[in-house]
This record gives C-alpha cells, structure tokens and sequence, in this order.
C-alpha cells in the first residue's frame, strides 16, 4: 500500500501510468509528464541506497549528458529530483529489457543477424563509456533494453549506472558483476580494467546464441569450475596476483621454488567453505568451437560462415586474461560485426563480372594488339612451327605438313591478303610438297611441274655440285646433265640413315 501511495504521488508534472518492474534497487515506473507531453520511465530508489551510492549514481548520469544517447546507445538522461526520503531519476521509455524477451520467446536462440546488432549497440556504448573512464561493472540481460522491437528489430541501449565505478575506483576484491556475467579476475580477486565488461558481454552473448547461459554457476566455486572446464586452466601468473585464489586452489611448492596450484575438489570446497557446488549442468562443452555445428543454431541462418565468425568473436571476448581480451573498437572492426567474410550481393557480384569481363577484354585487346605487332616473316612463321613441334628424338621424326602449316599460319592471325600482295610483287611457286624420308638408293619420281621448275633455275645452280663423279662412264650431254641434276636435286630431300657415310 505504501508503494501504491508512492506511485501515485511522484510528482505534480507526472502522472502515474503503472509499474514496470522492480528489484534491489527499487521501483521503475511508467508516467506521463505533463510538460513535456512524453511518456518517460521513472526510477525510484529505495530508501535503504544510502546516500552515497544515490548521488554517486547522479553524478554518473550527469557525466553521461556529454554522450550523444542516441550515437553510442545509452538510455537518455532527462532529470533528477528528491521527494518525501524517496529519489527518482526520469528517463526515456523504452520497449522492454532483452530478459523480458527472451522470457517471451521461451528462451529459443537469437537470430544472428539480432545477435550482430545487439552486440554492435552494446559494444558502441561500452566504448564511450571507456573514453569518459567508465566501467560499467553490472551487465547484464536485464540492463541490455530494446528500443522499440516493432520498428527497429534488436536495437538496444544500455541502461543502469548504479554500479558503474570510474576507473580511478578500481582495486581488487570489490564485490561487481552478477555470477553469470562473472569475470575470472572479479572471482579471483585481481586488479581489473573495463575488460570485465566484454566478458560480461560475451556471457550473454553466448546466452542469446544458445538459449540458455553458458556459466549458470550458483557461487564462485562454480564459475571457476565451468570456466576452467570449457576455457582450460588459468595461467600460473595469473593465479598468483589473486588475493581470493587461495578460496580455490591449494598452493605447493616444487623445489622451493616454483609454484604449482591445484583446484580444490568439490568435495574439499564444501568442507572448507560449507557451499555445496553445483552437481548438474544443462549442457557440457568442451570446447566453444562446438558452438559452431550446434543444431540450436540452426535457426534463421543457414550461413555456416556467419556462425563460424560469431563464435570466433565469442572466443575472443572469452578470454581468461584480460589482457588477451579483445577490446570494444577491436570487437566493432571483427569480420562477424563488419561481414567481411561473406560473399558480395548480386548487385556487387554482378559489378565484380563486369570489371572481370572488362579486364578480360582488355587482356584480349592486348593479346590482339601484341599478334597485331608481330613478325609474320617467313623465317619467324618457320621459327614460330618449329617452336610449337613437339621435340623429336632426332631429325628423322620431324616432318612437316604444308595443310597444317597453313592453318597455323590463319591461326595466328596471317592475313591470306598479305600473302597474296606479297607474291605479285616477288612470283613464287607453291610446291605443295612434304618432306620425307627418303630410303637410299630408292628413285622417287618428280612431277612435271618441278622439272619445267629446275630446268628455270637451271643457272642458279653450281657447276661442281652438278658435275659428274669421274668414275663414272660420260652418257651424252644433256641426258647425262639432266640426270646429274635430277640426282643433285633429290638429294635435298634425302635424309641420311644411319648406315649411310
């Protein structure tokens, strides 16, 4: 009745629309302000927040009012006032908390694609605050609201300050973070930066991705027993700067030198401790890479890439040390939040084709223009076909087709044209003939035409090479000078055997 009393008498400017929720902290209250003609959320502390902490919240907020809300994702500031031994803070009105809906939903897994802007949003938020100095200290799915669900799918903004510590604050073994959202150094009692913060958000991260939180331990012990399960155990040096580690791990010494810790069982912890640890878990994992093939995540999308670079990320904010933990700008340039891994649009592959296909062209155009410039000689013709020839064993297995020759010559881009202006100036005959192998001592007949041909270029020829041997009997004079020549014109195409002198 008291907080019905409570609600109802805020103030003159607000009407009382109905309870949100509330908690540890208090109430949070939708109203309505009359000067404004908003609707706003309005947060009431209980009494028993001392002082301190009620101001230190305040001055937090006003800290805040140099970020741009709407930029870097923080829920919006409007004012503060104190009002019969109650303080109220009045914010933007929001759409609901992403507890309330995974609550909703029945817990099923979160669409990638609404896992990529929630984490880009928080990610974004924790970054500014890291450049006023700020950590955060109390993330969680409660404190991670939707903006409006309808209009702007899975964009959200980080609210409740109450626990955020300035960085100057820090010292070990200061009692922050829920037990999920835990980070091992808050557990061991380390010193500790705004990294615990990206643990958090890779707890829930992995909390929206299965359904269920990945470390649902019931104290310390537990955290420290799943984490060491899934992630291995922490370093030696890390353990050492611990002021709780003792709690559990035994200490022993090898040498009297070297330190080895050993993680107390859990039957030691109860004794000790009088806490019984967790006996059940939903699900064991031994590694998180076994995220990447798990059916849950089977939902929206069937990109086994995308899921492949979640996890990646995941494993990259699940770092037992901080400082091997990815920081907020290293997480909004990782190829799971900027897709760089994934293939272009149509529209993108079909501007890849066409700069394909003009680089294509080009290279042709080039190839043409090269073919263009070339020497189309007939010796480089020749040399060209003899380069092309497979290698022969010897000289006796190259022959050479005329056909053949031909198509290589319109192959290689030789105009007919060409062949035919060059043979009016320079008269040649085409023989048409091959080159064989020629057994010795075998008589091969000539046509015609290569005789009216000779008996042409008869004085081109020298008289020794036509000339007779001695030992031979003289046959009449042009009989004997065409048989010479006959002779001495075959000889041309005869390939030697390997009897032969």
């Amino acid at each position: 009745m008291a907080n019905q009393a409570l609600t109802n008498n805020i103030s003159e400017n607000y009407k009382t629309l109905r309870v949100l929720g509330q908690g540890c902290y208090g109430h949070v209250i939708k109203c309505f302000k009359r000067d404004t003609q908003e609707t706003v959320a309005v947060k009431v502390l209980k009494q028993r927040y001392s002082k301190y902490r009620k101001i230190k919240e305040v001055f937090i907020l006003e800290k805040l009012r140099c970020l741009d809300p709407d930029k870097y994702n923080i829920v919006r500031y409007h004012e503060w006032f104190h009002r019969i031994d109650r303080t109220f803070m009045v914010f933007e009105m929001l759409d609901m908390s992403l507890y309330d809906y995974m609550t909703k939903t029945k817990w099923a897994p979160v669409p990638l694609n609404g896992i990529r802007t929630i984490i880009t949003d928080v990610a974004t938020a924790l970054n500014a605050l890291k450049g006023v100095g700020l950590i955060h200290a109390d993330l969680k799915l409660a404190n991670i609201m939707l903006v409006d669900h309808y209009r702007q799918p899975f964009r959200v903004k980080l609210i409740d300050f109450g626990l955020t510590l300035q960085t100057s604050e820090v010292r070990p073994g200061v009692g922050v973070q829920p037990f999920w959202y835990r980070s091992p150094e808050i557990i061991l009692g380390l010193p500790f930066t705004e990294a615990i913060d990206i643990w958090s958000l890779g707890s829930m991260m992995a909390e929206t991705l299965l359904g269920f939180p990945l470390f649902p331990g019931r104290s310390d012990y537990d955290m420290l027993q799943l984490i060491s399960d899934l992630l291995g155990e922490p370093s030696k040096r890390f353990l050492n700067g611990g002021i709780n580690t003792k709690l559990f791990y035994h200490r022993s010494r090898k040498y009297l030198v070297s330190v080895h810790w050993t993680f107390k069982t859990p039957e030691e912890f109860h004794t000790e401790r009088g806490i019984e640890p967790m006996k059940t878990r939903r699900h064991r994992f031994s590694s998180l890479d076994e995220l990447k093939t798990l059916s849950l995540l089977q939902e929206n999308s069937t990109d086994a890439a995308d899921r492949s670079a979640c996890v990646e990320l995941l494993k990259e904010m699940l770092q037992i040390d901080p400082r091997d933990r990815i920081t907020p700008s290293q997480i909004l340039a990782h190829p799971f939040i900027t897709r760089s891994y994934l293939s272009p649009s149509n529209s993108s592959q079909n501007e890849t084709a066409a700069a394909e296909t003009s680089r294509g062209q080009a290279v042709s155009n080039t190839k043409d223009t090269a073919e263009t410039t070339a020497d189309y000689s007939p010796q480089a013709v020749q040399k060209k076909k003899m380069a092309d020839c497979p290698k022969a064993k010897d000289d006796r297995d190259l022959i050479l087709d005329p056909v053949n020759d031909r198509d290589i010559t319109h192959d290689s881009g030789l105009k007919l044209d060409s062949i035919t202006d060059s043979a009016k100036t320079s008269p040649a005959v085409d023989y048409d003939m091959s080159i064989q192998s020629v057994p010795p001592n075998s008589r091969v007949e000539a046509p015609d035409s290569v005789w009216n041909q000779a008996s042409n270029s008869i004085n081109t020829l020298h008289m020794s090479e036509v000339s007779e041997p001695k030992k031979k009997k003289k046959k009449k004079r042009i009989r004997g000078f065409f048989s010479a020549l006959k002779r001495k014109f075959f000889s041309c195409f005869h390939v030697p055997e390997d009897d032969d002198e």
